[in-house]
């Protein structure tokens, strides 16, 4: 039976290093640093030097400054359905016995000769008992971002929600 020699061990207490006292905001508190403990060296082992003492480090604070818009206040929208003219009218009779009835048969006109040169449509004969699509005039009054009339405009519109399948 063998027995192993008894090591003697002996306590040596780690130096405190104390770290220079770094400017706080004064509304945080000071944070208390651990009393470090003793450690056990051998009798034979070499003592290395305590290391630098690392600060703790503290929690980063947020930003304090005021948030701005990103529109500043002098931006103005023009939204161009706030700009056009309430009055526009909203069938073909009601065009006619407008006061402005000329300006809107022109721009039924200019529509229908635009569509005619576009050969937006083939003419052909209607079968009997065929069911028809029918259409629609449409008037709109465009302004400028003033407010000021820039021109009469007339769409041709199908009545697609009468078609059937």
């Amino acid at each position: 039976m063998v027995v192993a020699p008894t090591v003697q061990r002996t306590t040596v207490p780690t130096p405190v290093v104390s770290s220079p006292n770094v400017a706080a905001n004064e509304n945080e508190d000071s944070i208390p640093h651990a009393q470090p403990e003793p450690v056990a060296a051998d009798e034979g082992e070499q003592q290395q030097p305590p290391g630098p003492e690392i600060p703790v480090a503290m929690a980063p604070q947020r930003p304090q400054r005021t948030r701005r818009s990103a529109i500043s206040d002098d931006y103005e929208v023009y939204n161009s359905k706030e700009i056009q003219i309430e009055g526009d009218p909203t069938s073909f009779e009601e065009a006619m016995k407008n006061t402005n009835s000329s300006k809107w048969f022109a721009a039924m006109e200019d529509k229908m000769k635009s569509m005619s040169t576009n050969k937006v449509w083939d003419l052909k004969e209607i079968l009997k008992g065929a069911k028809t699509v029918g259409c629609k005039w449409v008037y709109k009054t465009k302004c400028d971002s003033k407010g000021n009339i820039e021109r009469y405009k007339a769409r041709l519109v199908a009545k697609g929600f009468t078609q059937r399948e």
